[in-house]
């Protein structure tokens, strides 16, 4: 096949994929995902020189973004963030092209092109690049990364660690990368003097592309490798991580150890984080990876059409990666966080197509002709899986987002203070702060934007989190915090977040008083309640229970 067509074809690709994208964007909308809306506003800050960081998030996406975010001039952030959109669909689509060379590591042409399809119709990807997140940019450097290490000179070897510090600023497991790459490195040279001066000047390529990051880190936190989550994520509760009442917290390991003994240990970091792993990539698997993951797994140990230091490549880079994600996974068990591996399981997943087509089963086998019908048949079954799965993700409801809307308008003219959101109901008081005509949100610093929360009123402070391992704790600690009321969603609340306000829609308690109902206000798509907070009534009651 030669180059011309094969540009073709990944034209065509990118063209399907890019419709698929297109179908899931409402660009008449604001960004629902916090974290979508926290990127673009800090983008926009740093379009005014601010790159103060924050403690929970890197750099790199939102300096990346920012340049594109600076050419639009206008008082409506959608359109910002519009752009934010485009260009993450931008880089998605970029992102097929890098699959075609990375495949070609593996497989032909032909086989290559099969695996960039697979990679362009993949629809939690692209239901993903139109959000405005991360994800896409981080997934085209863990390709290219992988790609050059896959290589046998020292300048792709180079090359390798510089991505994988551009990696790094884009989000903080991007430093595991930096462990795959060593192992490659060595798996692929001989173990002698040459090949370690080889590899301490990798070292020195990486930390000098990181080392902006780290000094700037340095200098917020006195640590370069400081992460939020770090000193709390042994609590082993999702609850502590954004809570405002346990921001100071510090629990390491060997504090649950000591509390509650290794094997309790072992359970709750170590089985969970394994089995929400494996959960979580069942899930992302469909629909057509879950078919063929299992047959890709065996082959690829029989790999006789690969190379197979290659194929093994490939298997250090999805074990070494998913070993480290184990403790996160025990306690945020988030499937996007998963995304950067479909190229890597791809190229598995491509290694079954290739054996059937190539040498038929043991009772037939193909014509030239047969595989090329046979190809193209398998690539129709996966466009037509791929569109049948897109219509599973929500587009936009005009009605629940008007009504979020008016439900907002309701807290703020009718409340005034302190709001927990145990389920981002009040999202959608982004919307009326960013709508604001003075166009405030184009001023805002990177201090004034969160990730975990919405943008506060005049009259209303949101607080998205408070931890409190019982009822009656979680309750001294909205005092603590001075919280006045509490907002409940009827579907948002789980086991994970809030366990034992669960029941709390439908149950009554003396010392919550249901100030905003929107079952009585003849909302249709929302069932949200607002409780105020009586802690004269809490106290006494849990005097008297005493």
């Amino acid at each position: 096949m030669n180059k011309s067509r094969v540009i073709i074809f990944l034209i065509l690709i990118s063209c399907i994929s890019l419709s698929m994208k297109l179908y899931l964007i409402d660009f008449s909308t604001f960004p629902n995902d916090e974290d979508a809306l926290g990127y673009i506003l800090r983008s926009i800050a740093h379009t005014n020189g601010d790159y103060s960081p924050m403690s929970s998030k890197t750099l790199g996406w939102t300096i990346f973004l920012s340049p594109f975010l600076n050419l639009v001039d206008s008082e409506n952030f959608i359109d910002y963030a519009n752009m934010a959109r485009i260009v993450s669909v931008g880089v998605s689509i970029a992102s097929i092209f890098m699959m075609y060379v990375l495949a070609r590591k593996f497989f032909t042409e032909k086989y290559s092109l099969v695996a960039a399809c697979l990679f362009a119709f993949e629809p939690h990807l692209n239901y993903n690049s139109g959000q405005a997140l991360s994800e896409p940019l981080y997934i085209l450097l863990f390709m290219t990364s992988f790609y050059f290490i896959l290589t046998y000179k020292t300048r792709f070897y180079l090359l390798s660690f510089l991505f994988a510090g551009l990696l790094w600023w884009i989000r903080w497991p991007g430093i595991i990368m930096l462990i795959v790459i060593s192992i490659i490195l060595f798996y692929n040279s001989k173990i002698n003097p040459k090949t370690f001066g080889k590899f301490i000047l990798c070292l020195a390529i990486f930390f000098l592309v990181a080392s902006p990051m780290l000094a700037n880190r340095y200098n917020s936190y006195d640590d370069p490798f400081y992460f939020d989550y770090g000193n709390r994520i042994f609590t082993g509760e999702f609850g502590t991580l954004q809570s405002v009442n346990t921001s100071e917290l510090e629990y390491s390991a060997f504090d649950y150890i000591n509390d509650n003994g290794i094997i309790q240990f072992a359970d709750r970091f170590l089985v969970t984080g394994i089995f929400n792993i494996i959960e979580q990539l069942i899930q992302i698997s469909y629909p057509y990876l879950v078919i063929l993951l299992p047959f890709g797994i065996f082959f690829s140990f029989r790999a006789f059409d690969q190379n197979q230091r290659f194929i093994n490549g490939n298997w250090i880079l999805i074990i070494t990666t998913l070993s480290a994600m184990i403790i996160s996974f025990s306690v945020i068990p988030e499937r996007r966080f998963l995304f950067y591996l479909f190229p890597f399981l791809i190229i598995i997943g491509t290694l079954p197509i290739q054996r059937l087509i190539e040498y038929g089963l043991s009772t037939f086998s193909f014509t030239d002709r047969q595989k090329i019908v046979s190809l193209t048949i398998i690539l129709i079954i996966i466009i037509i899986l791929s569109s049948w799965f897109l219509t599973r993700y929500e587009i936009v409801n005009k009605i629940e987002q008007d009504e979020q809307i008016k439900f907002v308008e309701i807290v703020e003219n009718k409340l005034s203070g302190k709001i927990l959101d145990t389920g981002n109901v009040l999202r959608a008081m982004n919307y009326l702060q960013l709508s604001k005509s003075d166009s405030e949100f184009r001023y805002l610093g990177t201090s004034d934007v969160t990730f975990d929360t919405v943008l506060d009123s005049e009259n209303i402070n949101i607080v998205n989190s408070i931890f409190g391992s019982t009822l009656n704790e979680f309750i001294l600690n909205c005092e603590k915090e001075g919280l006045s009321y509490i907002v409940i969603e009827k579907n948002s609340v789980t086991e994970i977040t809030y366990p034992f306000l669960v029941n709390i829609y439908e149950n009554e308690y003396d010392y919550l008083k249901n100030v905003i109902d929107t079952e009585k206000l003849d909302f249709e798509e929302i069932d949200v309640k607002i409780f105020e907070l009586d802690y004269v009534k809490f106290h006494n009651l849990n005097s008297n229970d005493d």
